[in-house]
């Protein structure tokens, strides 16, 4: 079984854990998923399938006549791989005017949205930001037996690049980055399934010229996911683009420093977490750069705990169901 985000699915416990939810029905709260994974809904409206994009619009504004309250959680501005167009800008107008209310994970995120959207200017919208994972995930095996288990010494410096690889994701820069790298010691773990067949190909031909380059091109199991966070030194996640970052979540609820770009989600989380843990480096993303965001400052000790205090689950359901209560007090009923 593939490692997936479960951050939609604590939520929903965690809603449903809170006793009859005060202020709001049952039937209020029921789910809707488009897609199996968060962004979703942003890929469906930049997609190439009008008759999905048109299908859901067409069930969001029947539903919403009939009562129903349109909640977007903005995990995405769009999606990374789809060329703007007019008809993709038409569905994120009717979107977004179709929407009731929105949760953002960071207000730089909400902030970027209210831009981007006009439509969303006076949509009651609530800032709750993404859990973490230590409820779901937790160290399992010591830095030492996993670097033994994988057949890495202690004194090799290990940077992982984990998740679902998309070209956005900047796994291809980082291993040509990667490949200057004066160290013989260090080694880059390159771990997740490809999106396409074309992608696979350029990470192959990628990692063929530098023997430190570990490419782990399929799904990865939770077992193996754990050890290979309890290996690394630092998590490196070069992305081209970004707004939020489960995996930047998973790697501090593992303890282990990320290295972001300074957009999205990063600077807002270095802010709270300060500069070991959460590190960002600027355009263009070169060798300089990542040894920079390696090297300043040092590296936490391995006994050191992220504080994700404000990160706590709990605090999280009971945000949402706050903002659902002024949801559905501030939606018309039965309009569009």
């Amino acid at each position: 079984m593939r490692w997936s985000d479960p951050a939609a699915t604590m939520t929903a416990l965690l809603l449903l854990s809170i006793p009859s939810a005060p202020g709001i029905a049952a039937p209020q709260l029921a789910t809707v998923t488009v897609g199996e994974e968060p962004g979703m809904v942003e890929r469906m409206l930049d997609g190439t399938s009008v008759t999905r994009c048109f299908g859901m619009l067409g069930a969001l504004a029947v539903a919403r006549r009939r009562g129903a309250v349109i909640v977007w959680t903005i995990h995405n501005l769009g999606s990374h791989e789809q060329l703007q167009s007019r008809p993709r800008a038409w569905s994120w107008r009717v979107f977004t005017r179709l929407v009731d209310g929105a949760f953002a994970l960071t207000p730089g995120g909400l902030s970027s949205a209210r831009a981007k959207f006009p439509g969303l200017g006076d949509t009651p919208a609530v800032v709750v930001p993404h859990g973490h994972y230590r409820d779901v995930y937790s160290p399992s095996i010591s830095r030492a037996d996993a670097r033994r288990s994988l057949g890495l010494s202690e004194a090799t410096l290990v940077l992982l690049n984990f998740g679902m690889f998309r070209r956005y994701k900047g796994a291809v820069r980082l291993m040509r980055v990667f490949s200057e790298w004066p160290d013989d010691r260090a080694v880059l773990i390159v771990a997740g399934a490809p999106h396409d067949q074309s992608l696979a190909r350029e990470l192959r031909e990628a990692a063929r010229g530098d023997p430190r380059v570990r490419l782990l091109d399929h799904s990865i199991d939770d077992v193996t996911m754990t050890r290979l966070f309890a290996a690394a030194d630092v998590v490196v996640l070069p992305y081209l683009e970004i707004l939020n970052s489960g995996v930047a979540m998973l790697a501090l609820s593992l303890q282990r420093p990320v290295i972001g770009p300074n957009k999205g989600a990063f600077p807002e989380l270095q802010a709270q977490l300060g500069t070991a843990w959460v590190r960002t480096f600027d355009e263009p993303f070169d060798l300089e750069a990542l040894m920079r965001a390696w090297r300043e400052p040092a590296l936490p000790a391995e006994d050191l705990r992220c504080d994700l205090d404000s990160f706590e689950w709990g605090a999280i359901a009971r945000q949402t169901v706050a903002a659902y209560r002024r949801f559905l007090a501030a939606a018309p009923p039965g309009s569009d």
